[in-house]
């Protein structure tokens, strides 16, 4: 099996986005992550965004995803308030270590570290908020999964 560990914003949508958005994303990075998925044989995103958090907000990506059969697998844990030093690396690793699926290869996309490269230094790809996915980042993802 092979995931991709999603951030929404800064990667979905970007600060020099185009329209047309769907439920906040821009359609042309949600071709772009369904292209990645096919191309990858990857069985689809594992959330991290801090939008799972909120019910209503995710029902309306997964409405938005489901237009693009793109397959939501599961969400990271949310962070543990007691821990200081929790981060979406740590989420990262204990959604993997949790898992009962044999995952071979994994990519994470997000445009904020949040201790994930302290986890995963190969796995991981730092995107651009201004740009967002791009083909840049999706060659690089592809090579990973790959």
């Amino acid at each position: 099996m092979k995931l991709i560990f999603l951030d929404i914003d800064g990667v979905l949508n970007s600060a020099s986005g185009k329209e047309p958005y769907i439920s906040d994303m821009e359609a042309e990075k949600l071709k772009l992550l369904k292209r990645l998925i096919d191309e990858s044989g990857s069985s689809g995103v594992v959330i991290t965004s801090d939008r799972r958090y909120s019910k209503i907000d995710m029902e309306h990506k997964t409405e938005a995803f489901d237009q693009f059969e793109i397959y939501i697998v599961g969400e990271t844990r949310r962070p543990n308030q007691d821990d200081l030093e929790d981060n979406r690396g740590k989420q990262i690793v204990d959604y993997l270590s949790s898992s009962k699926e044999d995952i071979e290869r994994i990519v994470i996309l997000d445009d904020n570290d949040d201790g994930i490269s302290n986890f995963f230094e190969e796995e991981f790809i730092l995107v651009n908020h201004y740009y967002g996915l791009n083909e840049e980042v999706y060659r690089r993802a592809l090579n990973i999964l790959n």
